[in-house]
């Protein structure tokens, strides 16, 4: 089960996402963690941006943003 919780900033129409943790997960399924889509996304190479907004792959751990907040 996913944990997901998605947000649209209304300025800027920036897309992220939030998955909680799971404990006893494995890698990020474990983790709090964010996800920031690519607004010119053309393919899943390109779907999210890094925390540098950098464009990369759906599924690649760089997508996969971690959550410093307790």
């Amino acid at each position: 089960m996913i944990n997901r919780r998605e947000f649209i900033y209304k300025d800027t129409e920036i897309k992220i996402f939030f998955d909680k943790g799971i404990s006893g997960r494995n890698r990020y399924q474990a983790i709090d963690h964010w996800h920031r889509y690519n607004p010119n996304t053309t393919n899943k190479n390109n779907y999210y941006l890094d925390k540098d907004g950098n464009p990369v792959r759906r599924g690649s751990g760089k997508s996969h943003i971690e959550s410093k907040c307790n």
